[in-house]
């Protein structure tokens, strides 16, 4: 009974050790893999905070060009006024129909 029960603690400690063994590698892929996803992870937000500050940029120049194509259709609206009380007032404008063409 004595041969029979040092077997099987032989063979549970084979096992065990296999088991032990595999379990390390699994450890060490799946370690591994995070490692590689956190790398990939924060380079995938450092390209989106770069794409954002384009965004930004380009809004920013859309807004510029707006103002510019603004001045340029309506050049008495652009000068500079000294106070916010003045002697006479800008004539009125009156806003571009739907209908029209656009070319006044």
């Amino acid at each position: 009974i004595e041969v029979e029960a040092k077997e099987l603690t032989s063979g549970n400690t084979a096992r065990s050790a296999k088991q032990s063994n595999y379990v390390a590698d699994k450890l060490e892929n799946v370690t591994q893999e995070l490692l590689d996803l956190r790398v990939e992870h924060e380079a995938t937000v450092q390209d989106y905070d770069q794409l954002q500050a384009k965004y930004e940029e380009a809004l920013r120049s859309l807004s510029d060009l707006q103002d510019a194509v603004d001045e340029a259709r309506h050049p008495e609206r652009s000068r500079v006024r000294d106070s916010t009380v003045f002697e006479s007032p800008l004539p009125k404008v009156r806003p571009d129909s739907f209908t029209s063409d656009g070319k006044s």
